[in-house]
């Protein structure tokens, strides 16, 4: 498929780095609608949202229990 592109910079803060599993992710008001997902190392989708508000607040504490040193990638659609 084809995959369109903004030139729209998308501002957002995500912090604090390291977590302890909560985080708080500040983002501009062009992304406000978009669809947030989080992925584990492993690829798995773990959590999926839509973005209602420039301050969100992301738990993923109880993610961190069954995993050792986890990562995670934000994608934003």
């Amino acid at each position: 498929g084809i995959t369109a592109y903004t030139n729209e910079k998308i501002n957002l803060k995500l912090y604090p780095n390291p977590s302890n599993g909560n985080l708080t992710l500040n983002v501009n008001e062009s992304t406000i609608g978009a669809e947030l997902k989080v992925f584990n190392a492993l690829g798995e989708l773990v959590l999926s949202s839509l973005i209602s508000e420039l301050k969100l607040n992301i738990n993923l504490s109880e993610l961190l229990y069954f995993t050792y040193k986890p990562f995670y990638w934000l994608l934003f659609r």
